[in-house]
């Protein structure tokens, strides 16, 4: 049987790996290091992330959002209700207003503080840590055991290096179609590709040969290519957002 705290610390083991997946759902753009705490107690609850982000400012204090909860099993949704029920219990922090959206948790910075903002923050997150503790080892003492999400397996060439991808990778990918930009862009972010098989009606098979067509042409382009270079990208709108 599996404790919570166990939990966590394979994810902490497994970070190395998980920088590089979040890089490449990301397009290059890391995850705030403040936030691997969280993203580590929310990838063990078995509960998939985008687009997470640390903070910047009192305005716009961290937040998390989720990939695809209508396709959560019934037990991924129990974790679901009593991670955001620990989440919204009240905390003892001025000037931070904790809140569930549709789109994942937040945390808003409302009036003043008395201490800088890396120091409020730091705070924020640490209280915000110390709930998913609670929720995690709620769920590991009452619920079946579950498979903490370990990031998408994306088959990827090794030698590509996330790190590196940025703008010209962003300018070929909206160079290309916009079923060919929302299936890569869904499948870095971890949309399997059943799902993307029913959402798109395309046959699982071309869309796996669209992906591996698509990586086999990327790397016959260097990461740092002037962009100039790469095909002019067509005036759309991105399908899916990071």
């Amino acid at each position: 049987m599996h404790t919570w705290a166990s939990l966590v610390r394979t994810q902490e083991i497994l970070r190395p790996l998980h920088v590089r997946q979040i890089h490449l759902a990301g397009l290059g753009q890391p995850l705030d290091p403040p936030l691997w705490p969280i993203i580590d107690r929310l990838w063990a609850l078995g509960l998939p992330t985008v687009g997470s982000c640390a903070g910047h400012d009192f305005q716009n204090g961290p937040f998390v959002s989720f990939l695809y909860r209508s396709t959560w099993d019934t037990a991924q949704i129990r974790r679901w209700h009593r991670m955001v029920e620990a989440f919204l219990q009240p905390v003892r922090i001025p000037g931070a207003l904790f809140m569930a959206t549709t789109l994942g948790l937040q945390v808003q910075y409302v009036g003043d503080v008395d201490s800088s903002f890396t120091e409020h923050n730091a705070r924020v997150l640490h209280a915000w840590r110390d709930k998913l503790d609670k929720a995690g080892e709620l769920c590991a003492n009452q619920e079946p055991p579950w498979q903490p999400w370990a990031g998408p397996a994306l088959d990827v060439p090794a030698i590509c290096d996330p790190r590196h991808l940025r703008t010209p990778f962003v300018v070929y990918l909206h160079s290309l179609d916009r079923l060919s930009q929302y299936v890569i862009h869904s499948h870095l972010n971890g949309i399997d590709w059943t799902i993307l098989a029913q959402e798109t009606q395309q046959p699982l098979a071309a869309l796996q040969t669209l992906w591996k067509s698509f990586w086999a042409d990327w790397m016959t382009r260097t990461p740092s290519s002037d962009p100039e270079s790469l095909p002019a990208a067509r005036r759309q709108t991105p399908a899916v957002g990071s």
